[in-house]
């Protein structure tokens, strides 16, 4: 995953004040680690009776013991408008060889009222996905910019040609009842490019897309985007900013419960304007886009 300067700061935080006085140079892994991370926490009831609800203000505190092989969570959750709190201890926890990436699978706790506690904390990003049952709710928690760095894409041209790109990341940032929605690594291997005075079908690879501040609505196990019409902008491999790639038609489902996102849309190439001040598209192409994906890759280091 893309760890930014910020994270490793956290992180080597978390590694000096865990250290309990050992001074040695280099990693200890049998020492405690302990983080916290502000979470999207969505909450659906098991029979439907009530709306599902995401909040991003919940903060969860880990602490892995290595030489146990074991975490301690002290969890806050906004559940039907009211918040709770659980401290669990003594979780076994598995670790991802080479990393300080934590997988659980608990299905009673120490929290009689906490079930089917499973997922993933990683302390080098740092970040926790996982999930829990609670008195009749099903909760998912994540960080707020939902990732998936494991997503297809399939086009289909206005000409009836289809190619297919297998390694875009997909990013949704979470506020209030709206998210942004990033593409990174997109390869249009049929868009129209200039050459001379005509345009001719080339590949083009852009490194990112991004659209602010879409519709979000919670659904019963995570979330849906929507949008007639998003402005963006696009970053191509050559580092140029333009906004000739507005997204249409955005439907975009995150299932939370199973870590996938299903994502239709329409990407608008636009390839001419008007010269007046409104600078209205007189010529485009319409690439018809449908993505599926996951938030880990099925190999971590692939």
């Amino acid at each position: 995953m893309k760890k930014s300067l910020l994270f490793l700061a956290l992180l080597g935080l978390v590694l000096t004040f865990s250290a309990c006085g050992d001074d040695e140079p280099g990693i200890n892994h049998d020492r405690d680690l302990v983080m916290e991370v502000k979470a999207l926490t969505h909450a659906a009831s098991n029979n439907g009776t009530q709306e599902p609800t995401i909040t991003l203000t919940d903060v969860n505190k880990f602490t892995v013991h290595q030489k146990t092989l074991t975490m301690d969570f002290a969890l806050k959750a906004t559940i039907g408008g009211q918040e709770h709190s659980f401290n669990i201890n003594g979780v076994p926890v598995q670790q991802t060889e080479g990393s300080y990436r934590f997988n659980f699978n608990q299905a009673q706790t120490t929290d009689a009222a906490v079930t089917n506690l499973k997922g993933m904390v990683d302390f080098s990003d740092p970040m926790g996905i996982f999930q829990y049952d609670w008195n009749g709710y099903h909760v998912c928690v994540t960080i707020p910019d939902v990732f998936f760095e494991q997503v297809r894409l399939n086009f289909k041209y206005s000409d009836g040609v289809t190619s297919q790109y297998n390694d875009s990341w997909f990013t949704l940032k979470v506020a209030a009842q709206k998210a942004d929605f990033i593409i990174d690594q997109i390869e249009i291997a049929h868009d129209y490019m200039k050459s001379g005075d005509e345009y001719k079908r080339t590949g083009q690879y852009l490194k990112s897309i991004t659209g602010k501040d879409v519709k979000m609505q919670p659904t019963a196990q995570g979330f849906n985007l929507s949008a007639e019409q998003i402005e963006t902008i696009a970053i191509t491999g050559t580092d140029i900013k333009t906004d000739y790639y507005p997204i249409y038609n955005l439907n975009t489902n995150v299932n939370l419960v199973n870590g996938t996102i299903a994502s239709t849309f329409v990407l608008k190439h636009v390839l001419e304007r008007s010269n007046n001040e409104q600078k209205t598209p007189t010529k485009w192409e319409d690439i018809a886009v449908t993505a599926n994906g996951k938030i880990f890759r099925d190999k971590m280091f692939n």
